[in-house]
């Protein structure tokens, strides 16, 4: 994993100097000496204890420029933020992702909607979605995100 962290930080610096935050996984903290480069900070997820799984990268991605990301729900996250990803083929946001760091600067930004589509069709069962129980998960996010 820290050689995968290093080698996205050298090939982002060829093309920006913009601040780098390295967040690993939750469940897999690295032994990255990030000091070795410039406005290269090292973050450890800090756990939100109201939900089952989520951590505090909603807050990172308030700032965030982009995401790198190799395969995991960080990118899809950042994606449903509007935040341009940089992804691996093995990432479900591959179809709306950038593989080319040298586009760090001018990312592309796809229309997201038939992607989204495409995942919406693989979370629900058929009797769930009867039930209208999408709708009514869907519905109560949106209210709590836009109703703040």
């Amino acid at each position: 994993m820290n050689l995968w962290f290093e080698q996205q930080i050298n090939e982002v610096r060829k093309y920006t100097n913009r601040p780098i935050v390295v967040r690993p996984h939750p469940r897999n903290p690295i032994g990255l000496n990030v000091k070795r480069w410039k406005d290269v900070s090292y973050k450890l997820p800090k756990r939100d204890l109201n939900t089952i799984d989520d951590t505090d990268f909603k807050e990172i991605l308030k700032n965030a420029w982009a995401v790198i990301n190799y395969s995991s729900n960080p990118a899809m996250m950042a994606v449903f933020n509007g935040i341009p990803v940089f992804v691996s083929e093995a990432s479900l946001s591959y179809d709306v992702g950038n593989t080319k760091l040298g586009l760090i600067n001018d990312p592309v930004m796809p229309d997201r909607t038939q992607w989204a589509n495409k995942l919406a069709y693989t979370e629900w069962w058929p009797d769930e979605i009867q039930k209208g129980l999408p709708w009514i998960r869907i519905k109560k996010r949106l209210m709590e995100k836009y109703l703040k």
